[in-house]
């Protein structure tokens, strides 16, 4: 039964980067606002936008990354499980 309650957890990795796109979006929609308003703010938003969204993914992958490795030495065809 703990199979079934692990499968229906969020993982809270997921949730974060969930908000992160979240609010990429929304600071797209409000920086197109700005941008029509006055377009040499454009740079700005997206620089603003774009490495905190490259920080919070690379963050996740590296994170991804490393489960994965620990899963596969801990699966039964690999050599390491087998020692």
């Amino acid at each position: 039964m703990k199979k079934t309650t692990k499968a229906k957890e969020i993982q809270t990795s997921k949730t974060i980067v969930f908000y992160v796109m979240l609010t990429y979006f929304a600071g797209v929609i409000i920086g197109a606002i700005v941008v029509l308003r006055d377009g040499a703010e454009l740079s700005t938003w997206l620089t603003f936008i774009g490495s905190l969204v490259a920080i919070a993914f690379g963050g996740y992958f590296v994170k991804a990354g490393f489960e994965n490795v620990h899963k596969i030495k801990k699966s039964p065809g690999s050599k390491e499980s087998d020692e």
